[in-house]
């Protein structure tokens, strides 16, 4: 049974909950018994096949651009560390919810662009900035607005996005016109508000959340 497709059970067309708890889907039980890579492995897996598909388009429409952008090493940092924020904010939120999806790293990389474009504002054309920074408040409004749905992870969404904007700030701080001092400061604090982030919302789920 556990291993039988249930498209009825997902409006994504996919596997039902106790497949995706086998495969390492994010519960809050099994991570507090010390299954702490379930925290890493719902990044990689998809609700279904309608998932797995939007989730390609805006890593092709998005991914794509900004990996050439920032690099390959750059990328693959920010959407890891944002994903494991994100699948932290879910525990801390929803740690009964089975979940499973790359939303919150997506939405790592929409919050990273986001303080690359504030923080470049007066380097990049007037035209282009514009564009870029309605087109990230857009995306991010409208993938929090899908939270209303009940499928979809909001707690997910929103810390991959925190995350993103601490990271995106910390990598392009050097980008403001400011003193080396100035900017060390920034990279510092960022850094240190990262690492707090991270250290409290665990703790948070594992001392006061109850599954």
């Amino acid at each position: 049974r556990q291993r039988q497709i249930c498209i009825r059970d997902s409006p994504y067309i996919g596997p039902d909950a106790h497949t995706f708890i086998s495969m390492g889907a994010k519960i809050g039980y099994e991570i507090k018994r010390g299954q702490v890579w379930r925290l890493v492995i719902p990044i990689l897996l998809h609700a279904g096949i309608l998932h797995l598909f939007v989730n390609l388009l805006a890593q092709m429409r998005f991914g794509l651009f900004l990996e050439r952008k920032w690099g390959t090493y750059n990328i693959v940092l920010l959407y890891f560390l944002a994903g494991i924020a994100g699948t932290l904010y879910s525990c801390l939120f929803y740690p009964n919810k089975v979940g499973v999806g790359a939303s919150g790293a997506l939405m790592g990389l929409l919050g990273a662009f986001l303080a690359e474009v504030v923080l470049t504002w007066k380097k990049t054309d007037p035209r282009l900035r514009k564009f870029n920074l309605l087109q990230c408040v857009v995306l991010i409004l409208i993938t929090l607005a899908f939270g209303l749905s009940g499928y979809v992870d909001t707690a997910a969404h929103i810390g991959g996005c925190v995350t993103g904007i601490i990271l995106g700030t910390l990598l392009f701080s050097k980008e403001m016109p400011l003193s080396k001092k100035t900017k060390l400061v920034i990279m510092i604090s960022m850094a240190s508000l990262l690492i707090v982030q991270y250290v409290v919302v665990f703790v948070l789920f594992y001392t006061i959340v109850k599954v």
